[in-house]
């Protein structure tokens, strides 16, 4: 489950402050999780290669010439 909002930090801190103590230390807890799954999953915007190998699989004559189309490609 990902949250949106459209608040900003100081809002935010104002917001956290005037949480209990106990909410206060689940709150931290909660957005450090999800400050850490955004990062596993953009992985800092860089691609990582073989990431799908094996999970995807093709037909050997995946590139050879589709029949169909053997008379519009004259």
């Amino acid at each position: 489950m990902k949250l949106t909002f459209n608040i900003g930090l100081k809002e935010l801190f104002n917001l956290a402050d005037q949480l209990p103590k106990k909410e206060k230390h689940r709150l931290i807890a909660l957005l450090q999780k999800s400050i850490h799954q955004d990062k596993n999953q953009t992985n800092n915007g860089e691609r990582q290669l073989g990431k799908y190998e094996g999970k995807i699989q093709m037909s050997d004559d995946f590139n050879d010439p589709i029949e169909d189309f053997k008379e519009y490609m004259r």
